[in-house]
């Protein structure tokens, strides 16, 4: 096998050999800067070795949304082809954050920063004793938190909360160490993710599970990622799937209360699965929509990490705003990075996630 550097160039050549000049991705794109810059000249720049500095600061503007890739007649994936952009240039501090610690192999400085985050910001102890655990029962079901369960939010808490009420037998991967990888992707940083991938990859397959359940729209990219690249057979859900398998037996009770959905871009763009979280509102609440909705969502940025974060924190208060334009006094999502990137800015109006929602609506 290749290593994933040589296969992303390889498909990112090919795909660019294919490339109809059409600027359709561009004029999806939600940048402003994307408007003044020639689809010749980006080909241009991704092929090239040592592309110009002004065209990787547009690539380290990209959210990684995938609006580019759903507009392409040619079925693209542009997205991939900014990542591989990205992996030729040096990363903006405000990415920095987002991949430090990640993984088993540790430099001595990071280890000891970690060791120091894991005191202060110990999750509940539901989720504390499975920290970076390398040992698990056998059972055909994981929960895969890994990076969010430091959330600050009590989303991993309350979803093992509904398993619990279901009865079931479960296990839970989480902390740094079994990091999924799709950041250090996103950014371009091939070379890291790849271990990260691997290492993942072989815990999972070392254990007995038959399916892998995440509340994060990235990290569900990525499990599904790792799975194909290296012929897993385990199963896949977003949490809101793996609810859904079960609604039956939750008895959720419903409000007349109206509710407006955020869509991620990674799952309601990206893998088309707008119907499965909307259906399960629905049994909840009134269900509003926002203008940007379904496949023309508008991306929370998380991907793009701290870099230029008054710009990102505009885009995050416009959305609460379109959100509270709807009537509705919460917003709902599915993701945790959407989550934990609009919490902070909501005043007038709730965030969210789906799971706690149904969480608070058993039927006790």
């Amino acid at each position: 096998m290749n290593s994933l550097a040589e296969d992303i160039k390889q498909q990112v050549e090919s795909e660019i050999s294919s490339c109809r000049n059409c600027k359709k991705c561009l004029l999806a794109c939600p940048l402003p800067e994307s408007k003044g810059i020639d689809i010749f000249h980006l080909n241009r720049e991704i092929l090239s070795e040592r592309p110009t500095h002004a065209m990787l600061d547009f690539a380290f503007l990209c959210y990684s949304c995938g609006a580019c890739n759903d507009s392409c007649s040619e079925h693209l994936r542009r997205d991939l082809h900014m990542a591989y952009l990205r992996s030729k240039g040096r990363l903006p501090k405000g990415f920095t954050n987002l991949l430090h610690w990640r993984g088993r192999s540790l430099g001595p400085i990071d280890k000891v920063l970690y060791s120091l985050k894991r005191i202060k910001d110990r999750p509940v102890d539901s989720i504390a004793g499975h920290l970076d655990k390398t040992e698990f029962k056998d059972t055909d079901l994981l929960f895969y938190f890994a990076c969010y369960a430091y959330s600050p939010s009590n989303i991993p808490e309350k979803t093992l909360g509904i398993a619990d009420h279901l009865g079931l037998d479960y296990d839970v991967i989480a902390g740094y160490s079994h990091c999924c990888g799709w950041p250090h992707f996103l950014a371009g940083d091939f070379d890291r993710a790849e271990p990260l991938f691997i290492d993942l990859f072989n815990t999972i397959t070392n254990t007995t599970a038959k399916t892998v359940v995440t509340g994060c729209a990235e990290c569900y990219k990525a499990l599904k990622f790792i799975r194909d690249r290296y012929a897993g057979s385990f199963k896949v859900l977003t949490t809101t799937e793996w609810i859904t398998a079960h609604q039956k037996k939750l008895k959720l009770t419903k409000s007349t209360e109206p509710i407006t959905f955020h869509d991620s871009c990674q799952l309601s763009r990206l893998e088309d699965k707008a119907d499965v979280p909307r259906a399960l509102v629905k049994k909840m609440a009134s269900l509003v929509e926002m203008e940007a909705n379904r496949r023309e969502t508008r991306c929370c940025g998380g991907m793009r990490a701290g870099h230029e974060p008054e710009r990102l924190n505009i885009l995050r208060q416009n959305r609460l705003t379109e959100a509270k334009s709807t009537g509705a006094k919460m917003m709902v999502t599915e993701c945790i990075t959407c989550y934990e990137k609009y919490h902070p800015h909501a005043k007038d109006i709730k965030v969210r996630d789906l799971s706690e929602l149904v969480y608070d609506r058993l039927k006790k």
